[in-house]
């Protein structure tokens, strides 16, 4: 689930910060079993200018990330075939793809749910519903500070 903000209806651009930085448009991979969440977040970051690829599941998510070498990934934590922080793992063995940027979404904020996700090696971690605005941020902020300051 998405909400956003009493002051965007539709996200605004990112600002200052330029998604084709560097001369090429960012790709954010977008993990989520749920279509209406995974699409959501394709259109908001479509808007935003980027170029979104989508994944339903964990086993999904590494192939692709493998195959495409996003710029980010918003991964979601319970996913069917392996979960979230199995294919976070995985990817962060990976040679090519291992210190690519990812962002948990999830539902449950449960401390015990933020530590297992840091250490399976996410970057940050958004709660569902998802706020446009604080997604764009973070997405902004991955993208274009990899250090995530």
């Amino acid at each position: 689930m998405i909400k956003g903000s009493s002051s965007t209806s539709f996200p605004a651009p990112l600002g200052p910060s330029d998604p084709h930085k560097g001369g090429s448009v960012k790709t954010i991979l977008v993990v989520d079993d749920h279509d209406d969440t995974r699409e959501m977040l394709k259109m908001i970051l479509e808007l935003a200018k980027f170029t979104v690829l989508e994944a339903v599941d964990g086993k999904e998510a590494c192939d692709s990330a493998i195959a495409k070498c996003p710029d980010l990934i918003l991964m979601d934590l319970s996913l069917p075939v392996i979960d979230g922080l199995a294919a976070t793992r995985k990817i962060r063995k990976d040679q090519q793809i291992g210190n690519t940027p990812i962002v948990f979404l999830t539902g449950r904020a449960e401390p015990d749910r933020r530590i297992a996700a840091f250490a399976a090696g996410c970057n940050d971690f958004l709660v569902k519903p998802l706020d446009i605005d604080e997604v764009l941020r973070v997405v902004d902020r991955w993208l274009h500070d990899p250090s995530g300051h």
